[in-house]
């Protein structure tokens, strides 16, 4: 009796063991996961930025914030002066399979003459680390109270490769000065009742080893020679990289290669526990 005991714990005891040795390999194999992940960089290397918001209401004094870093990550400025402001959320997302630039934005603003209030990301460039696709999405909105002003939508982008010979890949200025709530989508023709130039394509391809600009600016202003009753907007431009789909307003997002880790992990789990 004593010795069948001893026979089934020496049992349970190895096979204790060998689960210990098998999880090791596991993480070993996880590792490796996260290694080819985190090895296949994302499509491209942004190497200057210039995410900008900005209000003045022509009593306070003007606020602008700005934010300069070139890591992809998730970021948020936001500009008040008395009664105008304007914030901006931006998420740079770079995985294996794809790159995604995405702004959402909203402003306010009172109507005294020449207030406003801007969002802007005014000098983004990045290098394309390989042959891969582009796709920009945008749309802005403007509220006013009562009378109409200026609402001004600009965004490009431009291979820079050759300074001496910018390539406009797409260009979109639409500015309105006299037609209320105005509502512009990017790379729609005719929005705007003062300004309207399309330049290129939404869509297009990259090159390896290529440089490129960003810039991506919305803004709404009162009139220079006469007050209004303010305004309010949002908005929102998206640059796909590779195909990837937009985690802003303009779209929803991709998994991150930490995602991909946290799955990889669950399965190793699982199969560990059914092993047991």
């Amino acid at each position: 009796m004593i010795n069948a005991a001893v026979e089934l714990g020496t049992n349970k005891i190895e096979m204790m063991l060998k689960t210990m040795k098998s999880i090791p390999r596991a993480l070993l194999g996880l590792a490796a996961l996260t290694l080819a992940v985190s090895a296949h960089a994302a499509p491209i290397t942004i190497t200057e930025s210039g995410l900008t918001a900005s209000a003045w209401d022509r009593v306070s004094a003007p606020d602008s914030q700005s934010d300069g870093s070139t890591t992809f990550g998730v970021r948020s400025l936001s500009a008040v002066s008395g009664g105008n402001s304007a914030t901006i959320n931006a998420n740079y997302i770079g995985t294996s399979s794809g790159a995604l630039i995405d702004l959402d934005f909203a402003m306010e603003r009172t109507g005294i003459r020449n207030s406003f209030a801007q969002t802007f990301e005014g000098n983004m460039e990045f290098t394309a680390n390989e042959d891969t696709s582009y796709d920009i999405s945008g749309l802005f909105s403007v509220t006013d109270v009562a009378e109409s002003a200026l609402v001004l939508s600009y965004v490009y982008l431009e291979d820079i490769t050759d300074i001496n010979s910018t390539i406009k890949l797409f260009q979109d200025v639409t500015d309105s000065q006299n037609s209320a709530n105005a509502s512009f989508v990017l790379g729609a023709v005719g929005d705007g009742d003062f300004d309207n130039i399309n330049i290129g394509s939404l869509s297009g391809n990259l090159i390896a080893g290529h440089n490129y600009r960003f810039f991506s600016l919305a803004k709404t202003r009162a009139h220079s020679d006469i007050d209004d009753s303010g305004a309010s907007a949002t908005g929102c431009v998206t640059l796909s990289i590779g195909g990837a789909t937009g985690a802003g307003s303009c779209g929803i997002s991709v998994p991150e290669p930490g995602s991909l880790v946290l799955l990889g992990l669950g399965l190793v789990l699982l199969r560990l526990r059914r092993k047991a």
